[in-house]
């Protein structure tokens, strides 16, 4: 994208230009001084008179076929971003109005693509009180509904209050057990209470109280003749009150980008379930790092993320399944199907390269390792999964806005829309 120069320099460049003219003797068409006697014409078959060209053999057309293959398919997408440019400057700002409406797309997550709206107002009622309600519709009569209202606690500590709400219908949510898909209807709602503060310009600290209800069913997807279907053991409504506590300290620099340093992240949740006797505490530790690549400006950068994931029993039989660490779709080893792989712990690395192609658009590669276990002891180099891919990151001040990529694994060739950033 083009910025715009200041008033000063093309004042600069026209003195400039003027002392030249002025220092100059004017020079004629025939290359000597207006004082010079000598009339003497340069021949018209002179080296410097003659007409420069470059042609390509066939050899050269045929290496260069990539390049022109990629010019004129993109072209449209050059156009389009020009005319967006020009008629509607405010999407390459970077920045939001007060309120307003934005269209939600989504796909590569729990289905194969969801649609919706964004509904957002940032003074409601108050002075930075703000409210958003999203809504996405997808295939498979998937829905998902998430409002949030936030409330500024105080400045001195940057703290806020948040509420939020979320309901989320999935009738052909699908389940792993080793290689065989089962399916099965998914309804869950849930409420939260967040607190987030800054104990100081580099720490962090979120408590939550998160109560949900979930319901598993049988799903119309699965066939009663089909030897591999969802377990009975693993069907009812589940009611499960969950406080929550994490802490980051964070040590990186920029603000759009992230250009170089590291966060550390931790944080444990305490669930107990409203109908039995069952408790169990998940815990997670996760560390990103930022390298600028040497030789190069530092917004070309590597991310590189490591994550663990472990729930541990407390009392009771078992964790409910849909609460155990999963690993699969949009945020994590994302060339698997959403929850492609479930354990009692999770492992997962991803290495991101990021360079800018506009002030607001990264271009990113990238490759996630990850495997699931039930104890530390079963980790293996070779029980790593894998999958890398490349997409496109568009960005706004406070961070990403929207993210498209395309990511590969050994089951699948996966495309991802997606408003939520890996890290």
């Amino acid at each position: 994208m083009l910025h715009q120069t200041t008033g000063l320099k093309p004042l600069l460049c026209s003195v400039i230009f003027l002392l030249l003219l002025c220092a100059v003797p004017v020079v004629s068409a025939t290359g000597l001084s207006a004082d010079s006697t000598d009339t003497t014409a340069i021949p018209e078959d002179h080296p410097n008179l003659q007409p420069y060209e470059t042609s390509y053999n066939l050899a050269q057309h045929i290496l260069a076929l990539p390049s022109y293959i990629f010019y004129w398919s993109t072209r449209p997408l050059g156009w389009g971003v020009q005319y967006a440019e020009t008629r509607y400057p405010h999407l390459f700002e970077g920045e939001r109005g007060d309120y307003g409406i934005f269209p939600l797309f989504e796909s590569g997550s729990k289905v194969r693509f969801a649609a919706g709206a964004l509904l957002f107002h940032q003074h409601l009622f108050r002075q930075n009180h703000e409210a958003r309600v999203q809504f996405l519709y997808g295939t498979d009569d998937y829905w998902d509904v998430h409002a949030q209202y936030r409330v500024p606690v105080s400045q001195r500590h940057n703290s806020e209050l948040i509420f939020s709400g979320n309901y989320e219908r999935n009738p052909r949510h699908r389940f792993f057990i080793e290689d065989n898909r089962l399916f099965y209807s998914a309804e869950d709602a849930s409420f939260r209470i967040q607190y987030n503060s800054s104990l100081s310009a580099r720490m962090r600290m979120q408590n939550s109280v998160t109560y949900s209800n979930n319901t598993a069913r049988t799903s119309s997807a699965e066939l009663p003749d089909d030897p591999f279907t969802f377990p009975d053991e693993l069907k009812g409504n589940y009611e499960i009150l969950t406080f929550g506590n994490q802490f980051a300290l964070d040590f990186r620099r920029g603000d759009m980008r992230k250009v170089s340093g590291t966060q550390f992240i931790a944080g444990a949740d305490l669930a107990t379930s409203l109908k039995n006797s069952t408790s169990y505490l998940t815990y997670h530790l996760e560390a990103h790092q930022f390298i600028p690549v040497p030789f190069l400006p530092e917004s070309r950068r590597i991310g590189i993320r490591g994550m663990l994931l472990k729930s541990e029993l407390l009392s009771g039989d078992e964790i409910p399944f849909f609460d155990l660490p999963a690993l699969g779709g949009s945020r994590n080893l994302r060339g698997f199907r959403s929850e492609r792989f479930r354990g009692s712990g999770a492992l997962i690395f991803t290495a991101e390269y990021r360079y800018p192609m506009w002030d607001v658009l990264d271009v990113t590669l990238f490759m996630d390792q990850g495997q699931v276990f039930n104890n530390f002891d079963d980790i293996a180099f070779d029980r790593f999964e894998s999958s890398y891919g490349f997409g496109v990151h568009l960005l706004t001040a406070k961070g990403l806005a929207f993210r498209a990529e395309l990511a590969f694994s050994n089951e699948a060739t996966r495309y991802i829309l997606s408003i939520t950033p890996t890290f």
